[in-house]
């Protein structure tokens, strides 16, 4: 179950349009410039007067692009959180009580099972949260109920534990 955290995504908007203003205050003087083919041109070493203030401008130029790319993520980022929420704690544990109380309903001491690694087998024992299981191979283990998918003739037994 998700939910839509408004007040973060407040937050992250209102962080964005402050980065996107200072950004855009930073850019401001190299844009004026930019036009200015003599301001660019201009020969000047960067320990001049000159020099020095158009590297400083460059910097500041440098530093808005990086705010307004902040923003934009920030921004993105709040879309994302609107659209599709934010999973709450204890979502996973949730969903897989949900396939365990499903493989219960299907599964008891004595029914075929199969598990991704270790294959086929019967179940020897039935725990909380796990299944005891004697394989074909000959070995046995413990393993979280979530792993295992029930054998059996009839079609619907595995359709049920899909939830």
């Amino acid at each position: 179950m998700t939910h839509i955290p408004t007040q973060k995504i407040e937050r992250l908007r209102k962080r964005a349009a402050r980065m996107e203003r200072e950004g855009r205050a930073k850019c401001a003087e190299w844009d004026r410039n930019r036009k200015d083919l003599a301001y660019l041109s201009q020969p000047a070493s960067r320990h001049s007067t000159f020099g020095r203030q158009r590297d400083r401008a460059m910097k500041r130029h440098m530093a808005g692009v990086d705010l307004l790319e902040e923003a934009r993520k920030l921004r993105e980022k709040a879309d994302r959180l609107e659209t599709y929420g934010m999973p709450e704690k204890g979502d996973a544990e949730r969903r897989r009580q949900r396939r365990r109380d499903a493989l219960d309903k299907v599964i008891s001491v004595g029914s075929r099972v199969s598990h991704p690694m270790g294959g086929h087998g019967t179940v020897i024992r039935v725990n909380r949260k796990s299944y005891r299981v004697e394989f074909d191979g000959g070995h046995t283990w413990t393993e979280s109920k979530h792993f295992f998918t029930p054998l059996r003739d009839e079609p619907d037994a595995a359709d049920q534990v899909s939830a």
